[in-house]
């Protein structure tokens, strides 16, 4: 038997991971990950971020996630990916909160899959 049949064998027991990254930056607090349960799975994440508070440099949070077929079967189970994230941001000298923005985006695919592929990306700073 080759090894993926082999590997693909051992996720017919269910798996279910969580991939969770926070980005706290001054009043900013963005998340990003994905969750899966799923019987057979051919799975891909990867994270970036950038934290430096430097000058002009924007802080980013890059999120990637796809899952495709397996040797010609289809993964299949339930598989989800977010980000979501607050923004505050003051006015002058003062303490409080001006200005608050939120957001979230959620997508989430159950069945036979065979793309499933999110990517989802934060940049802070001003739009040039």
């Amino acid at each position: 038997m080759k090894l993926k049949k082999k590997i693909a064998l051992l996720f017919i027991v269910f798996f279910i991971g969580t991939s969770i990254l926070v980005m706290p930056v001054c009043s900013t607090r963005i998340e990003s990950g994905s969750s899966i349960d799923m019987s057979v799975v051919n799975l891909k994440t990867s994270t970036t971020s950038r934290f430096v508070l430097s000058g002009n440099t924007p802080v980013e949070l890059n999120y990637n996630i796809r899952v495709t077929d397996l040797d010609g079967t289809s993964s299949r189970g339930k598989v989800s990916t977010f980000m979501q994230g607050i923004i505050q941001e003051g006015k002058g000298y003062s303490s409080a909160a001006s200005e608050e923005i939120e957001f979230n985006e959620r997508t989430s695919l159950d069945g036979f899959i065979s793309r499933f592929d999110k990517e989802l990306r934060f940049r802070s700073g001003i739009a040039r």
